[in-house]
């Protein structure tokens, strides 16, 4: 595996609350963070352990991460500082989701007043 399908199985590993590391995720590449992802859903879904994915793996990883809720309503605290930790007014802050499926905008707010 590697590039795109790669970057597939990041997505739905980490849709799944699997950890892979930064690295791995950033080269699009099938490390050691990887297989141990994989191998852990293999063995807590009754897969043959291999930490590869072969057809079951994927198809399992597949159904599982479409039968995860994704949550409806989402909501955003924080405060937008300088570097200094100063509060920053009338920044634009966008949100957005992205996943191994799509890039979707959630919202946009400019930040307001600072006390």
């Amino acid at each position: 595996m590697s590039g795109g399908d790669v970057r597939v199985a990041h997505g739905l590993l980490r849709s799944l609350g699997f950890a892979v590391s930064l690295t791995e995720r950033q080269n699009e590449t099938y490390g050691e963070t990887t297989r141990n992802a994989v191998g852990r859903f293999q063995a807590d879904n009754g897969l043959v352990v291999s930490g590869s994915i072969d057809s079951p793996t994927y198809a399992a990883l597949k159904r599982k991460a479409d039968q995860t809720a994704v949550p409806n309503s989402y909501s955003v605290h924080g405060t937008v500082r300088d570097s200094d930790g100063t509060p920053r007014a009338g920044i634009s802050v966008r949100v957005v989701d992205v996943d191994f499926r799509s890039e979707t905008a959630l919202g946009e707010a400019t930040t307001g007043n600072v006390k």
